[in-house]
């Protein structure tokens, strides 16, 4: 287990991977981010963001990745 100061946001991980195609894949994210939350991190899954519904499936694919590429700015490092 980290220890950190309690005012110090966790470092936040990208937790990328095929597991999104998993049949139980919201579920297995929420296991990984739990993980992450006990070890002193913040697990960012792609299934975090909410995809917009009634647009094309180009548009919906062009708004999963550009979603996606931002989490992974945000993140201190990606795990895959």
């Amino acid at each position: 287990m980290c220890s950190r100061e309690p005012d110090m946001q966790a470092p936040l991980i990208y937790l990328a991977g095929f597991d999104v195609f998993r049949p139980d894949a919201v579920e297995y994210g929420r296991y990984l981010k739990a993980l992450c939350s006990a070890h002193g991190l913040e697990g960012l899954y792609p299934f975090d963001n909410e995809v917009p519904l009634g647009r094309t499936p180009h548009e919906t694919a062009q708004q999963i990745y550009s979603m996606n590429v931002a989490m992974i700015h945000r993140c201190a490092a990606v795990l895959v």
